[in-house]
């Protein structure tokens, strides 16, 4: 497959994906370069586009891109993966590998499909109109995908969704809400400032999406994406306690 290909679908292109790895010098050079090749991680990545676009009835085209981050981007890669992403718009999508990486091939394997879930539940928002306007709105936006990708092909719990203690978590909870409708600071998310262990708005919009589907077994993830974040958090009834 080549380094540029398209998901055709009724009434025009529902996705572009673009893999710019496949010609960047680093990952000529990777001595595991025909490792990470036979993963086919373009044939994958249309696959698995396709079938989570169907899922969550996303009807809009957007681009998927797969690249090497610089050293601007290098933050968005989780240091024990090599692996991360970013949703930047409502139609496009870069994912980041990092061939150097000594995890790389197990990270690949594990993470690499269920991170395409993660990030067009991202798209599906978006498209919906809704933003990360505040504090809740970006809690319950990075819960639905991180739960959403847990349960994609089975991958089971993320380091991210599952990063506070039960304590850690009532008290996280009691500290985020006087300001839920404030803006989303980085420390939420990812320990920026160090006021908050790493992961915690993750952690915290995964449970409460998980309490909502257990209040509410008869929705769908493809109606839940297009709810509002306080209706989420009003319907999922959630409250941690010992």
């Amino acid at each position: 497959m080549d380094r540029n290909s398209r998901i055709e679908q009724e009434g025009g292109i529902f996705a572009s994906c673009e893999f710019e790895y496949l010609s960047d010098a680093r990952f000529q050079k990777s001595p595991i370069r025909e490792e990470i090749s036979k993963l086919k991680i373009p044939e994958s990545t249309l696959e698995t586009a396709t079938k989570v676009a169907k899922e969550l009835d996303i009807n809009k085209s957007i681009k998927i891109i797969t690249r090497i981050p610089n050293d601007e981007e290098r933050h968005f890669v989780i240091p024990s993966l090599g692996l991360g992403g970013r949703t930047n718009s409502s139609n496009e999508v870069v994912l980041y590998i990092d061939p150097q990486h000594p995890q790389i091939i197990e990270s690949i394997n594990k993470y690499r499909n269920p991170q395409i879930a993660h990030e067009l539940v991202h798209i599906k928002r978006s498209q919906c109109g809704l933003k990360n306007e505040t504090l809740l709105d970006k809690i319950i936006n990075e819960g639905l995908a991180t739960y959403y990708e847990e349960h994609w092909e089975n991958l089971g719990k993320t380091p991210w969704g599952n990063n506070l203690t039960l304590q850690q978590e009532i008290d996280e909870w009691r500290m985020a809400l006087p300001k839920l409708n404030a803006l989303p600071t980085e420390d939420w998310f990812f320990a920026r400032d160090k006021k908050h262990p790493l992961w915690t708005g993750y952690t915290l919009g995964k449970s409460i999406v998980k309490a909502f589907f257990e209040a509410n077994p008869m929705y769908k993830m493809k109606d839940v994406a297009k709810m509002d974040s306080h209706l989420i958090l009003e319907k999922a009834n959630y409250n941690p306690h010992t």
